[in-house]
């Protein structure tokens, strides 16, 4: 998915005639709440990093002589994903997401991406296509590795998969699905799917890290190929439906 197809979206809500489900009020109440959240979240991450760095650099030469005493604190990667995870977890609970299926099953997983079990257990067809949210942020983030370390790569990534998750369960973006899609009962992600969806690109990105670029491509690939065989839908027909929509492909998929 891109994040592209909020701008899209706020165009076609423009000129398209509202759906029949009517998306439920109090998530259009708490939106502005949850971004302004959000935001000062990254913002203080952003700045506590940059303090982090500081800090390291003005320890960056080394002692005259070995001493005794207290050294600098280097913050673990994995405590900013948890803080990423948290903030995006807050944000998804303020835009009213519930922590899980309302259908009462408690199954790990759903395969039924036409009913509304679908994006609401841990795992589901559309994990396999933030696995590869995590190849290619990957890939995108490659250049910059003499000016990024990988630790810092990694929590943007991190970063930008939990914004994107933000934005998906917006009134704006759910209503796009709805219409644009063969999503017609999509009311968003629960908690518990958009927080495996931020692990599975994570993983994702891991997996990049430790393939040859060319292992990564073929793996994109069979993905792309298995989904579109199975549930008719990928990652590459999701964005092109949600930015430019297509009648032959939605034809296709309902059939």
């Amino acid at each position: 998915m891109g994040i592209a197809c909020a701008v899209v979206g706020a165009q076609e809500a423009i000129t398209r005639p509202q759906a029949q489900k009517v998306i439920r009020p109090r998530r259009i109440g708490r939106s502005f709440v949850a971004a302004e959240f959000f935001f000062y979240c990254f913002v203080s991450f952003q700045f506590s990093g940059h303090v982090c760095r500081v800090m390291q650099d003005s320890q960056s030469e080394p002692p005259p002589a070995p001493r005794s005493g207290p050294t600098t604190w280097a913050r673990p990667v994995w405590l900013d994903l948890t803080l990423i995870a948290t903030a995006m977890v807050t944000v998804l609970w303020l835009l009213g997401q519930p922590a899980w299926c309302q259908c009462g099953s408690y199954r790990p997983w759903s395969w039924e991406i036409d009913s509304r079990h679908n994006s609401q257990h841990l795992i589901d067809p559309y994990t396999f296509t933030h696995v590869l949210h995590g190849i290619l942020f990957f890939a995108a983030l490659w250049p910059l590795r003499r000016r990024m370390s990988a630790g810092v790569r990694l929590k943007t990534a991190a970063v930008v998969e939990a914004a994107w998750e933000i934005l998906e369960n917006t009134p704006m973006v759910i209503e796009r699905y709805r219409e644009a899609t063969i999503s017609l009962d999509y009311y968003g992600d629960s908690i518990a799917n958009s927080v495996f969806d931020l692990l599975a690109c994570l993983a994702g990105y891991a997996i990049a890290s430790r393939l040859k670029w060319y292992y990564s491509v073929a793996l994109l690939i069979v993905v792309e190929v298995v989904l579109l065989a199975t549930i008719r839908d990928s990652l590459l027909l999701n964005v092109i439906m949600l930015v430019w929509p297509s009648d032959a492909i939605l034809q296709w998929q309902s059939g």
